[in-house]
């Protein structure tokens, strides 16, 4: 009996080392399978984009591994920059403040919301890379190199189809700087690439806002709530200081075909445009987007004629670009002006006990006119032996690069 336990207690020792020497196998398996998967991830990655590979830093991965500290107290700005991102569209999100100091702690507080999933379901899977600005230029050589190298970056990005958001701080060392800056904003202009700037307030309103269609490409997001009112308003000042508009850019018919539409904004229909510059690459890409058709262009302003679907209302109005707009109301002919306003038909007066029958002609009476045009050529400025009954007209046209006013003053004769 002494001897049968202990042979079962052989046994059983020697089944508990193999479960154990297995499961420390299993483990290790797993581990290496594991470590080997994340390095031929990173290694395929690295094949895949490798100028980004050499000049970025996977913000995403960093923040999954836990080796990114994520700053709280920029909320505010990080789920204004989710929103930017959301949006979709053209415009690229810029973080602007005094220093400098506090854009990448946003950029990395939204690689963390993203790696641990708290972002809407268009980010969700998105990764956000750093550019290392200190790796880039470090060693290069001349202009040409540093556009070969940007020209690399923009290459891989574009080859990501917009997995890959990366951060450029300094944006204003990329965008309206003429060397290096040509692939990167064709590349956005195309809406082939997104990015997220940084710059201070500074040296963006002196080399990107005071550029109507550079500006027209990016979302400023302001961080404090101090330099968000006043330079909100500055560049709300400068979006109208060309133009005179104010108050909503929408006509109120349109908004109420905005408010009735139940076509889910499918419907379409005939708008004029006033744009502030209607040759703007966004604002034509815009148009692209979201399949609104130029039909005509009012002489050389920036005015157009376009079919529209009543979605895009909206778009066009958040691009920043327009000025108004409103319905293309048809004009319809209700017949010679002299008929339909009873001008005729008065001007016979019949005889009245006593009083012997006349003619109004409108002898010794003068009338101005002041409109949004005439045609003073126009018969019904004429008498009945055709000689014009217009003592004065003065054309009072005038022209800007973002509006055309015309104005008419006429003053004759009835």
């Amino acid at each position: 009996m002494m001897m049968l336990k202990r042979h079962f207690s052989k046994i059983s020792k020697t089944v508990s080392f193999l479960i154990l020497f297995s499961f420390m196998l299993t483990n290790t398996f797993v581990a290496q399978t594991y470590s080997g998967s994340r390095d031929n991830s990173t290694q395929k990655s690295s094949n895949q984009y490798p100028t980004l590979a050499k000049y970025t830093t996977d913000l995403t991965a960093l923040a999954r591994d836990g080796k990114l500290s994520a700053n709280t107290n920029f909320a505010r700005e990080v789920d204004l920059l989710i929103k930017s991102l959301s949006n979709g569209g053209l415009r690229q999100s810029v973080i602007l403040d005094t220093t400098g100091d506090n854009q990448e702690l946003i950029v990395k507080a939204l690689a963390a919301r993203i790696a641990s999933g708290d972002v809407p379901a268009n980010l969700d899977g998105k990764r956000v890379f750093k550019l290392e600005l200190d790796t880039l230029f470090g060693d290069v050589k001349d202009s040409a190199e540093a556009s070969n190298r940007i020209a690399g970056i923009v290459n891989d990005l574009e080859r990501t189809k917009g997995e890959i958001i990366l951060f450029v701080g300094e944006l204003t060392n990329f965008v309206g700087s003429s060397q290096i800056n040509s692939s990167l904003t064709e590349s956005l202009l195309q809406g082939k690439v997104q990015i997220i700037g940084g710059s201070s307030q500074a040296a963006y309103a002196e080399k990107i806002e005071t550029v109507a269609e550079v500006a027209a490409m990016f979302e400023p997001i302001f961080v404090g709530n101090a330099n968000s009112s006043t330079s909100e308003e500055a560049i709300t000042k400068r979006l109208a200081s060309n133009d005179g508009f104010r108050g909503d850019s929408v006509s109120t018919d349109l908004r109420d075909m905005m408010a009735n539409d139940k076509t889910g904004g499918s419907k379409r229909i005939d708008v004029i445009l006033q744009t502030k510059d209607a040759d703007n690459p966004v604002l034509r890409r815009i148009m692209t987007e979201n399949k609104v058709r130029l039909q005509d262009r009012i002489g050389d302003s920036d005015t157009m004629v376009v079919n529209l679907p009543l979605r895009a209302i909206e778009v066009l109005t958040q691009s920043g670009l327009i000025n108004y707009m409103s319905p293309d109301r048809q004009m319809s002919f209700s017949g010679h002006l002299e008929n339909t306003t009873g001008t005729t038909s008065t001007r016979s007066q019949a005889a009245v006990t006593g009083r012997a029958a006349y003619t109004l002609d409108g002898t010794g009476v003068s009338i101005a006119v002041l409109d949004s045009g005439m045609q003073t050529s126009h018969k019904d400025f004429r008498n009945n032996s055709g000689a014009s009954r217009i003592i004065y007209s003065k054309n009072l046209v005038m022209k800007s690069r973002n509006s055309a006013n015309a104005c008419s003053l006429v003053t004759g004769q009835l």
